[in-house]
């Protein structure tokens, strides 16, 4: 998925959904799960196309346990001001009921984010 993919990807989602970011990511963390896709679009989404150049996620495995799917992969692409690359691992754990998918919980290479970021 791109950046480009966010308003098709926001079609999977429970209106509800209960998102949360890695810890110590520049786009959440520190505080409370975002709630619904409007605030995960304010607080996520509408950030990564300024700070960010091409920024893909690809995902190298999928494991599917009951109710949940963990996508392990990748962050790449390259932070806008910077023009630093970023190749970062990543685990999405999806939680998925009734077709949609009703919760998030994101774990990445925080350092490289920030170290992308020029941080």
């Amino acid at each position: 998925m791109n950046i480009g993919d966010l308003a098709g990807a926001a079609a999977h989602l429970h209106p509800e959904i209960e998102w949360i970011e890695a810890e110590h990511s520049p786009y959440g963390w520190p505080g409370p799960p975002l709630v619904g896709i409007a605030a995960v679009a304010d607080a996520v989404w509408s950030r990564l196309p300024g700070d960010w150049v091409d920024l893909r996620v690809v995902p190298e495995e999928f494991v599917p346990a009951a109710d949940r799917v963990a996508v392990i992969g990748r962050y790449v692409g390259r932070h806008a001001r910077s023009g630093a690359a970023l190749d970062a691992q990543v685990l999405h754990l999806w939680t998925v009921a009734d077709g949609v998918i009703t919760r998030y919980r994101g774990f990445a290479d925080t350092y490289a984010l920030h170290k992308a970021m020029g941080a």
